[in-house]
């Protein structure tokens, strides 16, 4: 795979100019005159990198490209513009019978008891999963493992013995996305990616994944203000709006079930 599922996502993006540019503590966000992108600030140390100071009035094209740099805040901060181009409301028509809007969906838990998974792991840490107590076999792996996670570096020996994977958008900005994938594919495991981080583009089913649960921005003035204060995404979830993005119908049929009486989570 290498760079291809990179470049691929990279030929399509517009010349559009960006007009802010922003590293909070927990997201990075771009904007464009009428659609705005998150991705995750990575967790190390911040540091100025190359973009610095030249965001604005820059082609979202040009900004997108440094998605393939190997300097991780760097290519967070792309992958912004990546989403700001692909995670918006225009382009949701034209993914056919592929997207669903969610704003009633389940919850993940169960929106992965229905699909009947019984085994799954989760790429990056999901607080949801601390107080789970149902019969699916959740396994987390974590670059910064907290307890009970496995570290990253098991994925090669647990993801082949799963049902599904669900794998968090960060892994694109840091690459481990490319060798996920692989694993995922090579087993025949029910792939998904999840996440503001996650580009909604149809061009992910071409590399093994079958559902993209993915964000779009919708008032992005509101969403940067609570954002800017170091807030968790869900503060911001009125002014978001989440999307499912998948080639399986019985996936979008599991989702766009009402949710279960009193369950009150999200997808992310």
């Amino acid at each position: 795979m290498s760079w291809s599922l990179y470049q691929e996502l990279l030929s399509q993006i517009d010349d559009w100019k960006v007009t802010e540019g922003a590293v909070f503590p927990v997201w990075s966000y771009i904007k464009t005159e009428d659609n705005a992108g998150l991705a995750m600030t990575p967790p190390e140390i911040p540091h100025q990198t190359c973009l610095a100071g030249k965001l604005v009035g820059m082609p979202l094209s040009e900004l997108a490209c440094h998605v393939m740099s190997w300097d991780t805040q760097e290519a967070t901060i792309a992958t912004a513009g990546v989403n700001a181009f692909y995670n918006n409301s225009e382009r949701l028509p034209s993914f056919g019978d592929c997207w669903v809007n969610t704003p009633d969906a389940p919850d993940t838990i169960e929106w992965i008891e229905r699909m009947g998974f019984e085994k799954v792991a989760f790429i990056g840490h999901y607080p949801v999963l601390d107080n789970y107590q149902g019969s699916c076999k959740f396994t987390i792996l974590e670059k910064q493992p907290q307890p009970g996670d496995l570290p990253d570096m098991a994925c090669d020996f647990v993801l082949p013995d799963q049902d599904a994977v669900f794998i968090t958008g960060a892994t694109f900005p840091n690459k481990t996305i490319v060798h996920l994938l692989d694993i995922c594919r090579s087993a025949n495991v029910f792939t998904a990616l999840w996440g503001p981080t996650v580009p909604l583009s149809p061009v992910l089913f071409d590399y093994g994944v079958q559902a993209v649960f993915g964000t779009v921005v919708r008032e992005p003035a509101a969403a940067r203000a609570i954002l800017e204060q170091g807030s968790c995404i869900m503060k911001a979830s009125d002014h978001l709006q989440r999307v499912l993005l998948s080639n399986d119908p019985y996936a979008r049929a599991a989702m766009v079930k009402p949710r279960a009486e009193g369950v009150t989570g999200h997808l992310f």
